[in-house]
């Protein structure tokens, strides 16, 4: 409640005959600050021994539809939790249960688990196992969490203060913070992050941190060894803060499911991602913060991270999800991270037929989520512009043994395949199947709109204090609005795909980003550089391998419109478009922070490049671009 309320407060305008509610909403919220936290000492959350994994499943077998779990603090230990079940309507919960190991917790519950939810309004749930997934839900329809805290011990990080560092930056030394895990075992990684010295804030200046080497002198100092010390590194000085991030399993992973729900839910801490979700159908609701616990025992530090990685990272869905009213802080990567899939043709067996691949296991929620008829663009190898359009009649997975998966077949996969993956030795091959013919070739690549989320809204959020990107959106059809992106590392919204690393797709079309607030953005460039413009507060745009290069881009992202946005920056462009067709960019309040500017609240109609850099809007290798109304 109380996030509920400063959210509130930091989106009421201050219109003068409106200040005495903005004073009086302010009165209520530090007496309630107050109150909450002298009962919070007063009343230590009491530790109880509960298996809940057998609760869920007591509950299938008898075909409950609900779960309240006790109030207090339950210790997982090496516990973890699985709802596995087949769809079923409300009510029809017949499934039974699988795995009697509590000690493994495998399999979990089976069965039909439709219209099951599980509520904890005063339970934290602590984990402590950091190599699986925490909680777990597969193959089901109408799950719903609710009011659950969820937080680990021990902590997925370990923090400490630097102490020293060489001249020239080829080594930086730290004490671990007492009461955090000592260095040994996950904690020894060389990925870091900068804080400020009194604040829980990451460091403006400060990279992205990625060692040669963590030598450790004690349980308790280590030093970070660069061979090839970057200038940026200068920005980290004896004093900062910093932590240590093992990224491993996500904290809540939904699979092939649909009318999932996540509410109140309060996740404190988590090896790699606080939420994942793949494979998605039906309406898919979200509302839960993302916020570091309390200090630990024994210890005089405030945490400095939340989970490890993303807050919310969802792909590969029919329908986009509804993210509202969430806080999402001090994570390791982006708020938000919504893709579908980038595939590569890698054999044509007909004018109507090819096979691909996935550089994983079997993963049937393809099946799951295509079906036919859905659009497919193919785009070219070399610079990944859509060349043709075509409608899917089939996808199915290949087994081992299929005639089709030939040496050659395997090689030109290697070659392909996206390079995150080179050190997988998995592979699953597919065969789609077209409705129409179309021209293309070995070479190409592809992408699925229909799965790359369609009709999501993110609205009402608090994104803030974090590495990397606000949101990172390579999806279709969406609606981002009323949300406050700030002090984040990298821009606050990216809009465009991701061709490169990860092969995260696609071209976006059809987005309207309205009524947010952005403000300093960009607070630190990645040491491996900015090759995208990182810094900038909105920005549409693309990369592929030889982007940095290229002299051209394709105008593939379309039908844009950036509207009555309050963007804050230190430098210019306000918005940066690239690689993109049909965008508007209108009525937005710019700010340049120390500076005074006059108004550029000026109409040009269908843009040039030039007539948009005047505006504050970068405008690159675009067409049908059109800037009006925005001012300082």
């Amino acid at each position: 409640m109380l996030t509920r309320l400063m959210r509130l407060t930091m989106l009421s305008k201050p219109y003068p005959h409106h200040s005495w509610q903005v004073f009086f909403v302010g009165m209520v919220f530090v007496v309630m600050v107050g109150t909450l936290a002298c009962h919070a000492r007063a009343q230590p959350e009491p530790v109880i021994d509960v298996d809940v994994q057998a609760l869920i499943d007591d509950a299938i077998r008898q075909h409950k539809t609900r779960v309240d779990l006790p109030p207090g603090r339950i210790m997982m230990g090496q516990r973890v939790i699985r709802i596995k079940g087949v769809k079923g309507n409300p009510g029809e919960n017949t499934g039974e249960t699988t795995g009697k190991n509590a000690g493994e917790n495998v399999g979990g519950s089976v069965g039909g688990t439709g219209g099951l939810t599980i509520s904890g309004p005063r339970t934290t749930l602590v984990f402590a196992n950091h190599d699986r997934v925490a909680l777990s839900i597969e193959a089901s329809d109408r799950v719903t969490l609710k009011g659950f805290t969820m937080d680990f011990d021990p902590l997925p990080f370990t923090q400490g203060t630097v102490t020293a560092a060489a001249d020239d930056r080829s080594w930086i030394e730290f004490q671990v913070h007492e009461g955090y895990p000592e260095l040994a075992g996950k904690f020894l990684v060389t990925r870091a992050h900068v804080f400020e010295p009194n604040r829980v804030r990451l460091k403006a200046t400060a990279p992205d941190v990625y060692a040669s080497e963590l030598k450790v002198i004690s349980p308790t100092v280590g030093r970070l060894i660069f061979n090839h010390p970057h200038s940026s590194l200068m920005h980290i000085e004896p004093g900062d803060r910093l932590v240590l991030n093992q990224r491993g399993p996500v904290g809540i992973h939904v699979d092939t499911a649909s009318n999932i729900r996540i509410e109140d839910v309060t996740i404190h801490a988590a090896p790699g991602a606080a939420v994942i979700c793949r494979f998605m159908r039906g309406d898919n609701y979200f509302k839960y913060d993302v916020v570091p616990g309390p200090t630990p025992i024994g210890a005089s530090q405030p945490r400095l991270m939340s989970t490890c990685a993303d807050a919310f990272n969802y792909a590969y869905a029919d329908q986009g999800p509804t993210l509202e009213d969430c806080e999402f802080t001090l994570q390791g990567d982006d708020s938000v991270n919504l893709h579908g899939v980038s595939l590569p043709v890698l054999a044509r067996l007909s004018d109507q037929s090819f096979i691909t691949a996935r550089p994983y296991g079997s993963e049937p929620g393809y099946a799951y989520v295509l079906q036919s008829g859905a659009a497919i663009r193919f785009l070219s190898h070399k610079d990944f512009a859509v060349l043709e359009r075509a409608t899917l009649a089939a996808w199915t997975e290949l087994q081992p043994d299929d005639p089709f998966i030939t040496d050659a077949l395997s090689a030109t996969w290697n070659s392909m395949r996206p390079e995150a993956t080179r050190r997988n030795p998995l592979v699953t091959y597919y065969r789609i199947d077209l409705e129409e013919p179309v021209p293309f070739e070995p070479g190409m690549y592809l992408d699925i709109p229909g799965i790359a989320c369609p009709g999501f809204v993110i609205r009402g959020n608090h994104f803030h204090d974090h590495r990397a990107r606000g949101l990172r959106i390579m999806a279709v059809d969406g609606l981002i609005e009323n949300n406050i992106i700030e002090r984040v590392k990298s821009a606050g919204i990216t809009l465009g795909p991701e061709y490169t690393f990860w092969h995260e797709a696609g071209w976006v079309e059809s987005i309207t980003v309205r009524h947010n607030v952005i403000r300093d953005t960009g607070q630190g460039a990645l040491l491996t550089g900015d090759n995208e413009n990182s810094d900038v507060p909105i920005a549409i745009y693309y990369r592929h391998p030889e982007h940095e290069k290229a002299t051209t881009f394709p105008p593939s992202n379309q039908n844009i419109s950036i509207e009555n946005n309050e963007i804050h920056a230190l430098e210019l462009p306000m918005v940066s478009v690239r690689a993109a067709h049909a965008v508007i960019v209108r009525d937005n309040t710019f700010k340049l922070d120390g500076n005074i500017h006059g108004s550029a609240d000026v109409d040009t109609g269908p843009s040039t490049e030039a007539d948009a850099n005047q505006l504050g809007v970068e405008a690159l290798h675009v067409s049908d671009v059109h800037v009006s109304g925005n001012h300082w």
